[in-house]
């Protein structure tokens, strides 16, 4: 009986044993094998989530660079159209200026010249037009100093008269020192019959033109700009420039080895990219993308055509590809970059695979463990067989309880008890996979800690750029008397950042008791790198401005000075290649006088009294300057420029003209000019100037964010008080 005992108690241990054990097998292998095939899935997801965010950065920063680009040329020639109108309105009051004549002299690359039509190459006509040739003949040297800017520019600035006569002014960057003419240039050219002068006549407006050949073969776009006197359309202001000048923009293929990069116009055509073969070729003639028979990629198209932005799955000549694209909105084209999705998916699906395989051998090890327990539970059974069912009994309860243990253990693990350990001392298969059990849930631990320290830290760095705002927006004076000291002057500036911090900065302090310093500069790039680097830079500033401060107060080499030392000095350690634009002047405000040294800043618009009302324009600059940082040795050039009494001074950065509306357009130097030009600028104080320029820009943003820092400083001359 005792035997029989022992082996009915046997069995039926053993029974539930198997039973126990093909569970626990059961619950690990599936929890095994799903946990394997979710952490691949989720590998996979999260390598193709990242790629398409890398590539969609790519192509908008591509985009951004390149509308920013066109902004500016497109306000440029706005700016050129705006003055001739100015110089139409009152011929009187413009002195003559001497241009070249491109059949008798040389034209050097950036020279402005006067050209005749055939039609009106005639004394008569001439004699006709000779008051407003000279007249508008100041055109040319607001066209020197533009053409200044645009030095690494293939193309042309022109200001074309209905009349047939035109000023244009061409930039090579081929190597060539003077203009080539074509030879049939003088005989037959006549820019009233180009496309561009009739596309803007035609539009009445801004226009981008279509791509076009210019006289020497090149494919060209440009922006065409109408002018009008009293009125009625006078004539054309173009900037032409060749394809290539924007080639480099598109022309990096990116951080995958099968990258691709085109410009897609705003008919669907491919203008620019970096492959020779294929549909993506760039080509004047190609076919509109939008009725490819890939219809995947005719769907995107239209969506770059309508000026969106976006990510999407393509099929390219039979090959499979991510698509990120963004807009130019200035010229209405688009930016895409591809990469192959095999690129993408490959690693993705490695890693996948080892987790899975991870996961098949973790279910072959549960396997090869039950099968070895069953002949390990029939050699019990030949024991029992002879020995008493206490030794059977014994040995079923060795044997079932460290399964039992690890499957209750698992259960609690899975609801959540993380800091559950199993204790499995079996020195078999079971011992080894509660280890492993255990590892796992410590690894989850310890990835919920992490997550929950990331967190922690990302509220820390917030905290932090409050105070860095603090700090930076404490740096900047704000005390702006009507008359500080002795000096007759009023004076007011503001900055708004970006982001929490920026790199705009201004800076005003005397020199002594009749010369005021004044800097307005603007660090390339935004957040916490650029508020360093102007720290920096205006410490540096003032310093050598006091330093090199003497009783030659307009010596030239005074002045530079300044900007060459601190270029020096911020050049030293700069690895990361920052730079900043700096407008740096001196007013002696006993005598009006007002020095002034440009480093790759925008000029300030000067408030002049003309005929008895307050009329602004740029002040003269060489070209545009270096900026300081990044060019060792670099030359600045000193200026000088007389107010009066009751004259002004603006200052500003690039996020002024630069703001943009819900439209994608810029509020522009032209609307900057009408909003000074309709102030009371004479009898309101500097800071309501200032504070009407800053509503007129929130209502032309309209509550768009703002893109760039918006800084402003203006100045009025009032004289010496006694």
């Amino acid at each position: 009986m005792l035997f029989v005992a022992g082996l009915l108690s046997f069995i039926i241990l053993g029974i539930f044993s198997l039973w126990g054990l093909y569970d626990a097998r059961q619950e690990a292998m599936d929890n095994g094998l799903d946990m394997g095939l979710d952490a691949g899935q989720s590998m996979e997801q999260i390598t193709v989530e990242l790629a398409q965010k890398q590539l969609l950065a790519q192509a908008q920063e591509k985009a951004n660079y390149v509308d920013n680009e066109m902004a500016a040329i497109k306000e440029d020639t706005e700016y050129v159209a705006y003055i001739m109108e100015r110089i139409l309105a009152h011929p009187e009051e413009h002195q003559p200026f001497q241009v070249k004549n491109p059949q008798l002299e040389v034209i050097n690359s950036g020279d402005v010249y006067l050209y005749y039509a055939p039609a009106i190459r005639n004394q008569e006509a001439i004699n006709r037009l000779s008051s407003e040739i000279n007249a508008t003949s100041r055109i040319a040297n607001t066209l020197e100093n533009m053409v200044g800017f645009y030095k690494d520019y293939q193309g042309s600035f022109l200001v074309a008269s209905k009349n047939g006569y035109m000023f244009c002014s061409d930039v090579l960057t081929d190597g060539s020192k003077y203009v080539d003419f074509p030879q049939d240039f003088f005989a037959t050219y006549d820019p009233r019959n180009r496309s561009w002068y009739k596309l803007g006549e035609a539009s009445g407006k801004a226009t981008v033109t279509d791509i076009y050949y210019d006289t020497n073969g090149y494919p060209a776009v440009g922006y065409v700009v109408p002018y009008k006197n009293n009125g009625e359309f006078y004539g054309i202001v173009a900037f032409n420039f060749s394809l290539s000048s924007i080639y480099q923009v598109i022309k990096d293929k990116g951080i995958y080895t099968d990258g691709i990069s085109f410009v897609l116009t705003n008919e669907g055509k491919v203008v620019l990219s970096s492959e020779t073969t294929g549909t993506l070729k760039a080509s004047t003639d190609s076919s509109d993308l939008r009725k490819s028979t890939e219809q995947t990629l005719a769907a995107q198209a239209e969506k770059m055509v309508a000026g969106e932005s976006g990510m999407s799955a393509i099929t390219v000549d039979g090959t499979d590809y991510y698509l990120a694209y963004s807009p130019i909105p200035s010229i209405g084209w688009s930016v895409g970059t591809l990469i192959k999705a095999s690129e993408v998916i490959a690693p993705a699906q490695a890693s996948s695979k080892v987790v899975l395989l991870q996961g098949e051998n973790f279910a072959t090890t549960m396997e090869t463990f039950y099968n070895e327990n069953i002949w390990r539970m029939l050699v019990s059974l030949l024991v029992i067989l002879l020995v008493l069912s206490v030794v059977s009994q014994y040995t079923a309860k060795n044997f079932v309880q460290p399964i039992l243990q690890l499957t209750n253990g698992v259960g609690e693990i899975a609801k959540g008890n993380l800091d559950k350990k199993l204790d499995i001392q079996t020195g078999d298969e079971l011992q080894e996979l509660s280890n492993s059990i255990n590892h796992m849930s410590e690894e989850l631990k310890k990835y919920m800690s992490n997550l929950a320290r990331v967190t922690a830290d990302k509220q820390h760095i917030a905290t932090e750029l409050s105070l860095a705002h603090g700090i930076q927006t404490g740096m900047l004076p704000k005390i702006f008397p009507k008359s500080i000291e002795n000096y007759g002057i009023e004076l007011y500036a503001t900055m708004e950042a970006a982001k929490s911090v920026g790199g705009d900065f201004y800076d005003f302090y005397p020199l002594d008791k009749e010369h005021m310093a004044i800097t307005m500069a603007d660090v390339a790039g935004k957040g916490v790198p650029a508020a360093l680097f102007m720290v920096i830079a205006k410490t540096i500033l003032k310093n050598n401005a006091l330093a090199l401060m003497n009783s030659d107060m307009e010596g030239e080499n005074n002045w530079s000075e300044v900007l060459r030392l601190t270029n020096q000095q911020l050049l030293e350690n700069n690895d990361e290649m920052m730079f900043v634009t700096v407008f740096f002047g001196v007013l002696n405000t006993r005598t009006g006088v007002f020095t002034y040294v440009n480093g790759g800043h925008r000029a300030p618009l000067a408030g002049c009294f003309v005929a008895g009302k307050m009329e602004w324009d740029l002040i003269p600059v060489e070209k545009k300057g270096n900026v300081l940082g990044i060019i060792d040795e670099a030359v600045y050039v000193v200026k000088h420029s007389q107010l009066n009494p009751g004259e002004m001074l603006f200052f500003y950065t690039n996020g002024v003209t630069e703001a943009i509306n819900n439209n994608k357009t810029t509020y522009s130097m032209t609307r900057l000019l009408n909003t000074l030009e309709h102030m009371e600028t004479t009898t309101i104080s500097v800071e309501d100037i200032l504070k009407n320029i800053q509503a007129d820009i929130a209502e032309f943003t309209d509550g768009e964010i703002q893109a760039d820092d918006i800084s402003m400083l203006g100045i009025r001359y009032q004289g010496k008080i006694n």
